[in-house]
């Protein structure tokens, strides 16, 4: 014998508005196999319906603006668009390359 809903929620302090908000159920039918592993009659789908939380409205992004080049005042030149600054020249000191043979062993 199942007990109903009602009963079942008064005695367990459940409350359905509650355990939707908790994201316990997100069906009916989700709502319904709970009551049935717990031995619960399930109320009305449209009990159901009356206590789901209210839905929040999509968020809107606000288009980005395009972005405008300044205009050119009437009588200027166009600006020259410089190189990058060169880095100065280093000089590496040759080193005078020796050979195993060159080395004197006095042992």
């Amino acid at each position: 014998m199942k007990v109903p809903w009602k009963y079942y929620a008064k005695r367990r302090g459940h409350n359905l508005t509650d355990m939707l908000l908790r994201n316990m159920f997100k069906t009916y039918e989700q709502y319904s196999n709970w009551c049935l592993a717990k031995g619960v009659e399930p109320t009305t789908l449209k009990e159901f319906i009356r206590h789901l939380p209210p839905t929040p409205p999509p968020i809107v992004k606000p288009k980005p603006k395009p972005i405008s080049k300044p205009k050119p005042k009437p009588n200027s030149k166009p600006k020259r668009i410089t190189s990058k600054k060169r880095k100065p020249k280093i000089t590496v000191k040759k080193y005078q390359k020796t050979q195993i043979s060159d080395i004197n062993h006095d042992e």
